[in-house]
């Protein structure tokens, strides 16, 4: 695709410096960053208001009404399907043809029998998050003062907050902590997993901070007491259940440590000074933290893969040491989050432009989680601690997303058919009718010929929306992040 934004990159001695689109025009750093804001775009916008992968929210006519009189517009798009709760996975082809009206959001709908029903707090908390992030960017006019994209923000935020009531409602224990799995109605899967309560900790505490009203485009569906009120009490259900099993920390894998600190130092960035913040800088975020650095060798390599790659384990410790370090100023997770980057950098491929998943080995699986993993780790050292690493997430992600077939389609605004990136457009991606603009769940690239094939094409919806907003944070619209501090705190 062609645009006429300029992009931020990090120059040679780690400061931040304006390229123009002149200089940047084709090239991979530029297209990783215009490209990144756009995919993540589409696969927010067809989840959440398109495709039925959810319990459908209908706000009232008067509801809607007073969003478009908010904004200033006298027409939205038709049927769109807002959700108040995220199924876990479905398969994105669509189930009618294209009309050729992009406004009649009932031509993007997916087959509702061959969707997981299931509503996880994972999937709950990173599309939260997602929902949030956007409506802060279509809020603060990134793209320049846009009624649609006010409507965008005030839809978003009220959707947000209406999953945060369901999660409430449905998905809390008697104990306070989340359960792992509903559907229909009933609680399916009654166990509390501790990265289910950080996720969702994660998502609440991006919603307190929009509720707050600063970015001005919210309906005020829930108040930033309530959100905050929610995060604190989870923190309170979290310190319990860690004092009451202590092994629970002792046995989470690395990269799940990782996403915790990053969920952590979001709370604490967004939380007033209390008991509930207090705890959470001085009691929780040094247990993970000590966790991870006693993991790591001398080599900067951490244990404990458990069911994740070895990348993923080092890129979300990069990432959860790194928001650790900018919450607490302890120098000790700067230092450790270079280390882990140092073993990661050690994994890179430069025949593949890829970190090895299983180095030495015929093939690399990759699924969506773990790129998202390491567009996190790399906006951390890049936006985060100022680091020249941009050329090294272009490479990347020109080669863990646009060859891999790990993005199955993609619209109009990014060369749709037209560009010859074999991406191919939603109406020729396959299937009866064409697929979403969205990402598949995994891919796997042969070492030897160097190609890629598809393993397995549906959206989980966690993974997809996970890595969406991490190469959200790492996107830029103009001179300025698409999103308020590239979604690192302190920033």
């Amino acid at each position: 695709g062609t645009v006429d934004e300029t992009v931020v990159t990090g120059d040679s001695a780690g400061a931040r410096s304006v390229v123009s689109p002149e200089n940047l025009a084709g090239s991979p750093a530029f297209l990783a960053h215009f490209q990144s804001y756009w995919y993540s775009r589409s696969n927010l916008g067809h989840l959440t208001s398109r495709s039925g992968l959810g319990v459908r929210f209908i706000p009232t006519d008067d509801q809607i009404g007073a969003l478009r009189e908010m904004a200033g517009i006298t027409q939205g798009p038709a049927n769109a399907f807002l959700v108040q709760a995220l199924y876990s996975s479905g398969d994105p082809s669509f189930v009618r043809p294209y009309d050729g009206n992009e406004n009649d959001f009932a031509n993007f709908r997916w087959d509702q029998s061959k969707m997981d029903r299931t509503v996880t707090p994972q999937a709950m908390g990173y599309a939260m998050i997602k929902e949030v992030i956007w409506a802060k960017s279509f809020a603060t006019d990134v793209e320049g003062p846009s009624p649609l994209n006010h409507f965008r923000a005030l839809t978003l935020s009220t959707e947000a907050a209406a999953q945060a009531r369901f999660a409430a409602k449905h998905l809390i224990s008697g104990d306070g902590l989340l359960v792992h799995g509903w559907k229909d109605d009933q609680i399916t899967d009654s166990s509390t997993q501790l990265q289910d309560q950080m996720v969702m900790l994660w998502a609440l505490s991006e919603l307190s901070d929009y509720a707050t009203g600063k970015y001005g485009w919210y309906a005020d569906p829930l108040s930033h007491e309530e959100a905050m009120g929610m995060a604190d009490a989870l923190v309170a259900a979290v310190v319990n259940y860690v004092e009451a099993r202590p092994e629970s920390l002792a046995g989470l894998p690395s990269r799940d440590a990782g996403v915790a600190l990053v969920a952590l130092s979001s709370y604490i960035n967004y939380a007033p000074e209390g008991a509930s913040r207090k705890v959470a800088l001085e009691s929780l975020v040094p247990k993970l933290a000590g966790l991870l650095i006693n993991r790591m060798d001398q080599q900067g390599r951490v244990s404990e893969p458990g069911d994740y790659s070895q990348v993923a384990n080092q890129a979300a410790s990069v990432q959860g040491l790194v928001y650790a370090f900018k919450v607490t100023g302890k120098e000790p997770y700067r230092e450790a989050a270079l280390r882990s980057w140092g073993n990661m950098e050690s994994l890179w491929d430069s025949a593949a432009g890829l970190y090895a998943t299983s180095p030495e080995g015929a093939s690399y699986t990759y699924t969506i989680r773990d790129v998202g993993d390491v567009s996190g780790a790399i906006n951390s050292l890049l936006n985060g601690l100022g680091m020249n690493v941009a050329d090294r997430f272009a490479d990347f992600f020109e080669n863990a997303v646009n060859r891999s077939g790990l993005l199955i389609a993609e619209a109009s605004t990014t060369g749709g058919d037209g560009d010859g990136d074999s991406i191919p457009s939603p109406q020729s991606a396959g299937g009866p009718y064409g697929k979403a603009p969205v990402f598949a769940t995994e891919a796997v690239y042969d070492v030897a010929s160097g190609r890629w094939q598809v393993t397995n094409d549906r959206l989980t919806t966690a993974d997809a929306m996970s890595a969406a907003s991490q190469m959200f944070w790492m996107s830029v619209w103009g001179t300025q992040p698409a999103t308020p501090g590239y979604g690192i705190p302190g920033n």
